[in-house]
């Protein structure tokens, strides 16, 4: 689909000839099927202009719930998401899904422009999407373009957050063409530790996470254990665990899948207090909060 400038609108005449090159359908039923895709909701767009607001270089990650495109307009660097590098020049788009630890590396210094979109996909599983990388092109430039001067508009009307909607979603969608195809070799060690303490906290949600316990199952000293992910991620690997349990139920609580009490004891908190202390110092916000803001959203 060919986003049009809003000065340079095709007339109608021109309009009429595009439609008599139509063929009569040989089926009436059958069309062109929409791609996979779900609307993009509560959508946020802010940038970043200098290695210092992206907090290059510093051990402490970003650790989010929502969904992050990454745009480099201007400067280049590289963003580490859960250890993998990826390298942005301008022009590069990265997707980040929820449940990852990223940062920045090698920000050019100067001035830098880098564009965040960030929003909820809440019928995606975050926890098996990767992070996908792809280039702009003409087409997305004047997705781009337009949704920009949406958002410049600071309209709030439902029309207006709609077009947003569609115009992030037609972004993705340009991501996914751009995208190289999955070649990409088996991951470092510290990656596959990484993915495999995820693999563990999955299958022990009911339970409180017992790092020995951990340890033990991954053939690996406790002591050793925390060292290496502390020296690779730059965070404590009980806080992480703690981080990660809170964010599976935040989009449990978007999602609908059970009361905050069923959330509580599927992520494994011994009560509801406790549960609701913890969420709110993580996330912000009360599970109350989250439960609410996901059901205006279904």
């Amino acid at each position: 689909m060919t986003i049009h400038n809003r000065f340079l609108a095709p007339t109608l005449g021109s309009l009429s000839l595009a439609a008599g090159r139509l063929s009569i359908p040989r089926d009436y039923f059958s069309g062109r099927r929409r791609p996979p895709l779900e609307i993009p909701d509560n959508i946020l767009l802010f940038r970043r202009a200098s290695a210092t607001e992206l907090k290059d270089g510093t051990l402490q990650p970003h650790f989010h719930h929502r969904w992050v495109l990454i745009i480099a307009l201007r400067g280049r660097g590289t963003v580490l998401v859960d250890g993998a590098s990826h390298p942005l020049t301008p022009g590069a788009m990265l997707l980040v899904p929820p449940l990852r630890l990223h940062r920045y590396e090698g920000v050019s210094r100067g001035r830098v422009c880098w564009l965040f979109i960030t929003f909820e996909l809440p019928a995606q599983d975050a926890r098996t999407d990767k992070p996908s990388t792809g280039h702009m092109t003409r087409e997305s430039r004047a997705i781009l373009g337009d949704a920009l001067r949406i958002w410049d508009s600071r309209d709030t009307a439902a029309s207006s957050s709609a077009r947003l909607s569609v115009h992030v979603s037609l972004l993705l969608l340009a991501l996914r063409r751009t995208a190289p195809a999955d070649k990409s070799p088996p991951p470092a060690a510290t990656q596959e530790l990484l993915i495999r303490i995820n693999a563990w906290l999955a299958s022990h949600l009911v339970a409180p996470a017992r790092l020995g316990s951990m340890a033990r199952d991954l053939g690996i000293s406790e002591s050793h254990l925390r060292a290496i992910f502390r020296g690779r991620y730059g965070i404590s690997l009980g806080r992480y665990a703690r981080e990660t349990r809170c964010r599976l139920a935040a989009l449990q609580l978007q999602q609908g899948q059970g009361s905050i009490t069923e959330v509580a004891e599927a992520c494994g908190f011994g009560s509801v207090y406790s549960f609701g202390r913890t969420f709110k110092r993580i996330l912000g916000i009360t599970p109350g909060s989250m439960a609410r803001r996901g059901a205006a959203t279904r």
